[in-house]
């Protein structure tokens, strides 16, 4: 299956060591499930399947690629698996707070 790399307009946030140890232990437990994710354009999306693999390098991004070719930068990713991404404080700051968040009255 071909990969679809996706191509974000934000820089690459190079994430704590954590996740991309959680990504790993996933990928060696050939673990399945859902990963919600910021996309392109800053929205939430999802894909369902198993880890696969961790590519890239931590200047131009690192990815995790799912076994249905779905390839998600992983500063972006929200939940994996049920667990915390390196995205999470970023989605719970935007539920928490709304769309007009620092908007002047």
């Amino acid at each position: 299956m071909e990969k679809q790399h996706q191509s974000y307009t934000l820089s690459y946030l190079p994430v704590a060591w954590e996740y991309q140890e959680i990504i790993k232990t996933l990928i060696q437990n050939k673990a399945q499930g859902k990963v919600f994710y910021f996309n392109t354009e800053n929205t939430i999306d999802e894909t369902v399947g198993q880890v696969m693999t961790l590519t890239g390098d931590s200047g131009a991004g690192l990815f995790v690629t799912m076994d249905n070719g779905v390839a998600v930068r992983i500063d972006r990713i929200i939940t994996i698996c049920g667990k915390l991404g390196a995205a999470y404080d970023e989605y719970n700051n935007f539920s928490v707070c709304g769309a007009n968040c620092g908007e002047g009255s």
